[in-house]
């Protein structure tokens, strides 16, 4: 039977503790991968367009900076 299936006990809240942590494992491992797949787009569609490899990488480094930052300014502003 599942675990959320099961009525809660005393020794469950380890087992749950494992499930979360291989779930956000899970998502880590995922929006790695999703990044390395928006990042190789990215770089391709600049080549594709006539930049060179070296200009291509440079476009991505800058482009992904920006949105990085964008992305943590965001998050902090969330958190705070």
């Amino acid at each position: 039977m599942a675990l959320f299936m099961q009525p809660l006990s005393n020794g469950d809240e380890q087992a749950w503790k494992n499930v979360l942590n291989d779930y956000r494992k899970t998502r880590k491992e995922r929006d790695l991968k999703k990044a390395e797949l928006d990042r190789h787009i990215a770089l391709s569609g600049y080549i594709m367009n006539g930049s060179t490899e070296e200009e291509a990488e440079r476009k991505v480094n800058r482009s992904f900076s920006h949105i990085n930052h964008s992305i943590t300014v965001k998050y902090l502003g969330k958190v705070f």
